[in-house]
């Protein structure tokens, strides 16, 4: 064992003593259809015999998906690398990625323009890189592969009737129906469209109206131009006169089939270098005007290695980039290049038709104007074929095209928004009232009747209700999270404006003092200075360290509009902290309101108090739960949160400033009730003693007369009873008598 250690050792020592490097492995990924036909393997091929040439002892492998050993198509390829990316993988150091997912992988890679010569990426400026390879100043790659469409012609067909290849879309129409109606083959296509229901179908359209623009040197039209209605108009008008919904709709299978007979005139395809039939760059509106997809891969580096390993994947990344290798593939295999300057080469153009290579007008797909691509892609071309293959106005495609992406927002301009522009107003009005009332505090007439909470702290009131009112400004315009943050920060000060001199008072007209109270008492600046202070705290910490996030609700066919959304746990504490304070004050007032709930002189006072508490908690609630719940209507979610707003200010204003001149009238009216009702309770009590009383004389009474009638009846009934016996004695003087005398 220590002889291995040894022998280790020394090898280790001679190596860096000799200056022998150590082998590094790089490892790339890529994907393509087919094994035949790509470019990965060759380019890898050549980079590992170039650094054993050159003694860099680099070694780089790949790994090469195909329909035969993975189950994704392109989209899940670019999937599959942004979560390799995400995950900061180690795996793999070099990635062949399809220029369409730049935008999307465009955080996660190396930015190679730091790492390369200047002279390097200056070769390719000029061409197609600035569109495909660099964001937002990032060169996170250089393209390897172009793939640009172009007309095919059946050559044949054009030499029969002595038509040239077209040069403007009313000629491919002239041309194919010429031919058409010539022929009278029922299944000869006068041209394919390619515009189906998937990726292809985008690319279709944007060069299409691309190639309608103003000239060569413009810009791709703007949605409302003429350019794009006359472009979607010409579009219309070759599927109605030399093709059909069917051709426009399938797929690229049908032009492929399509490619290998002779029922066509034109057909618009890919670029394929062996394919032996003619073609030439598509045409344009008028001449001169052309337009082609950006098709193709780039080469990135992953943005988490360092070291050797990025070093050495700089290394592999310049030659399979640089110009001799782009230089051999071109002569060897007729592929595009995006160095322009290959097409001014003298060999280059000995094996190639440089001319016709320079000839095309390539545009990118609008991979940079969303983070979300494919549905952009989606709902772009399924608008367009409302118009292209049914009946919907076109002004109306064109406006929904634009919503597809734009962001709808309230403003207080009354051309762009009358409610964002009415309620600015009304919000303006209330908060203006609410700070011209703060000068009744100055008036003689009016200081009697708000006394009871000293000038100070009416002040932090009425100036608490302005803020919370105004923070629902900050609902109009495009949510930031900063903005956001501002919203809840200022709701919060305007709540301790409110909740500060309620806690005082309570203290105050509480009748148990303790050393807490008293201090609160007795250092009334100091009380509020700290309050104060404990605020800004926990407003610093919310500000500089929570993040709030802000999404996109995206409405199909509807007006998309941003909105911010608070996640996590610790954002949520954050928050908890943030109202800390006014949750504690509102605790110790709820508590001392019900203990002194039974004074009489201060019932008035503390059901306010609470009153103000609950609007509070209510307006909170509503607000949380507005975090969780998505209105898909931008209007409406502007309406809502202002309303939550405007619901707490008002209230709250309403409830302790407006209730403040009512005070002794509330009191006095109170007084008068409490009064009244003791004297209908003495009142009634008063009557029920006498009655009482009466049913009592009224019982004794009765019964009096009950007993004298019943001595009269007992009486008479005795008399009669003698009377009748004399009568019966007839003649019995002995009887009677004794009877009498009884």
């Amino acid at each position: 064992m220590l002889l291995t250690y040894i022998y280790i050792l020394i090898i280790i020592t001679l190596s860096q003593v000799l200056g022998v490097k150590e082998n590094i492995i790089l490892n790339a990924i890529a994907y393509s259809h087919h094994v035949e036909g790509q470019i990965y393997t060759p380019l890898v091929h050549e980079f590992n015999k170039y650094s054993k040439e050159n003694n860099l002892n680099i070694t780089l492998n790949i790994n090469l998906l195909t329909l035969d050993n993975a189950t994704f198509n392109v989209g899940g390829y670019g999937s599959t690398v942004e979560s390799l990316l995400k995950r900061k993988t180690d795996k793999y150091d070099l990635f062949f990625y399809d220029n369409l997912y730049a935008k999307r992988l465009s955080p996660y890679l190396l930015n190679v323009k730091d790492y390369l010569p200047e002279n390097h990426t200056n070769m390719y400026k000029a061409g197609i890189a600035s569109q495909t390879s660099v964001i937002n100043g990032k060169w996170v790659g250089l393209p390897v592969s172009i793939e640009y469409t172009v007309l095919y012609a059946n050559k044949e067909l054009l030499d029969k009737y002595s038509k040239d290849f077209p040069k403007t879309w009313d000629e491919l129409i002239e041309t194919a129906k010429y031919i058409m109606d010539k022929e009278k083959n029922s299944n000869l296509i006068g041209y394919n469209g390619l515009f189906p229901d998937k990726e292809l179908g985008i690319c279709s359209l944007y060069e299409f109206i691309y190639s309608c623009r103003e000239s060569v040197y413009s810009p791709f039209p703007e949605i409302f131009s003429n350019e794009t209605i006359n472009a979607l108009k010409m579009m219309k008008k070759i599927k109605d006169n030399i093709s059909s919904d069917y051709i426009f709709q399938s797929d690229d299978t049908l032009t492929k089939n399509l490619l290998n007979g002779k029922d066509y005139i034109f057909l618009k395809y890919w670029y394929m270098p062996s394919n032996p039939v003619s073609k030439t760059v598509l045409p344009g509106i008028k001449e001169g005007l052309s337009g082609t997809t950006i098709g193709g891969y780039n080469i990135g580096i992953g943005g988490y290695i360092n070291g050797t390993r990025r070093d050495a994947a700089v290394e592999a990344f310049q030659y399979i980039t640089s110009k001799e290798i782009q230089k051999k593939f071109i002569m060897e295999r007729g592929l595009f290049s995006g160095i322009l300057d290959l097409y001014e080469d003298e060999e280059v153009c000995e094996v190639i038709d440089c001319k016709f290579f320079k000839s095309f007008q390539p545009i990118a797909r609008p991979t940079n104007l969303t983070n979300n691509y494919d549905r952009y892609s989606e709902m772009y071309r399924n608008i367009i074929y409302e118009y292209l293959y049914g009946n919907k106005d076109i002004n109306k495609v064109l406006h929904n095209i634009e919503n597809i992406l734009k962001i709808y927002s309230i403003s207080v301009n009354p051309k762009e928004s009358l409610v964002g522009f009415f309620f600015f107003i009304i919000i303006s009005l209330i908060a203006l009232c609410m700070a011209i009332s703060a000068l009744f505090l100055f008036t003689n007439k009016y200081k009697e009747e708000l006394k009871f909470i000293t000038f100070e702290l009416w002040l932090m009131i009425i100036i608490g209700n302005i803020i919370i009112l105004l923070s629902g400004l900050l609902e109009y315009g495009e949510p930031s999270s900063k903005q956001c943050k501002c919203k809840i920060i200022l709701l919060s000060i305007g709540c301790s404006l409110n909740i500060i001199p309620l806690l005082f008072k309570i203290v105050q007209d509480y009748p148990k003092k303790n050393k807490y109270g008293n201090w609160i008492i007795n250092n009334k600046l100091l009380y509020l200075l700290i309050s104060i202070i404990l605020n800004a705290i926990s407003i610093l910490l919310f500000y500089f360290i929570s993040d709030i996030d802000v999404f996109e609700n995206n409405i199909n066919k509807g007006k998309n509009y941003r909105y911010c959304q608070l996640n996590g746990f610790s954002n949520y504490l954050l928050l908890f902290i943030l109202f800390l304070f006014n949750l504690i004050s509102s605790v110790i007032i709820s508590y001392i309101s019900f203990l002194i709930s039974n004074i009489s002189y201060l019932i008035h006072e503390t059901k306010l108090f609470m009153i103000s508490i609950y609007t509070n908690i209510f307006g909170f609630c509503l607000l949380f739960l507005t975090n969780f719940i998505q209105f898909n209507n931008y209007i409406i979610d502007f309406l809502i949160h202002l309303f939550i707003f405007g619901y707490m200010s008002i209230s709250n204003y309403v409830i302790l400033y407006i209730n403040g001149f009512l005070r002794k009238k509330l009191e006095i009216q109170a007084d008068f009730t409490e009064e009244y009702n003791n004297q209908e309770k003495r009142n009634s009590s008063k009557q029920n003693d006498d009655i009482n009383k009466k049913k009592s004389n009224h019982a004794s009474y009765c019964k009096k007369n009950f007993f004298i009638e019943s001595v009269h009846s007992n009486k008479s009934q005795h008399i009669n009873e003698n009377l009748s016996f004399a009568n019966n004695s007839n003649g019995n003087p002995d009887r009677s008598t004794d009877t009498l005398n009884n």
